[in-house]
C-alpha cells in the first residue's frame, strides 16, 4: 500500500483528470447511444453515466 501522501497526490491527479474530461466522456457515450452503438438500457452504460454525473456534482461542489 502506498504511503498516505502518495495516495492523496494520486487521488488529486485522478480527480483533476476526471474534472477535465467529464464532458468529453459524457459526449462520447451520448453520441454512441445516438448512433446505436450503445444501448441506453445497458446497465453498465447507465451506471457509467450516473457515476459521471455524481462525480461532476461532487467536483463542482468541492471547487
Amino acid at each position: 500500500m502506498k504511503p498516505k501522501v502518495e495516495q492523496e497526490e494520486e487521488r488529486e491527479r485522478v480527480l483533476s483528470w476526471l474534472s477535465d474530461n467529464f464532458s468529453t466522456l459524457s459526449q462520447i457515450i451520448g453520441s454512441k447511444i445516438k448512433a446505436g452503438q450503445l444501448s441506453p438500457r445497458d446497465y453498465e452504460i447507465r451506471r457509467a453515466l450516473k457515476i459521471l454525473s455524481i462525480g461532476k456534482k461532487r467536483l463542482t461542489q468541492r471547487n
